[in-house]
């Protein structure tokens, strides 16, 4: 199937009365219509799919048409936020096993010292 301006353009009263039955009624265009493609797309799937779908031969152009929604940065911080308190719970996690073995050993050195005398 042909991708050409001339299908979008045939194809456009119909997402009309798409858009129309579901209640949208901001004005649209094809273009738009690809933007949003390829930035949904990009948000499931690798950039090379995405660039194979869309006809993209760059990165770059790829990102172009993409925007960071507030729930991707949201999620993001999220993720980050996880990281720090799970690399800080392994860190104390890992002091108090090393206090831990360290009054171990010290008591040992006071029993030990206390039966030579």
């Amino acid at each position: 199937m042909s991708t050409s301006r001339s299908t979008f353009r045939t194809a456009e009263p119909d997402l009309t009365k798409l858009l129309e039955a579901v209640g949208i009624e901001r004005r649209h265009t094809t273009h738009g219509f690809r933007r949003t493609f390829n930035n949904l797309a990009r948000q499931v799937t690798t950039g090379e799919v995405v660039r194979a779908m869309t006809g993209h031969v760059t990165e770059a152009m790829t990102e172009h048409y993409s925007h960071v929604e507030a729930s991707e940065k949201k999620a993001a911080v999220e993720s980050v936020i996880a990281a720090i308190e799970k690399a800080g719970e392994e860190k104390v996690e890992g002091l108090v096993e090393g206090c831990a073995q360290d009054a171990k050993t010290a008591g040992e050195g006071i029993l030990v010292t206390s039966r030579n005398h």
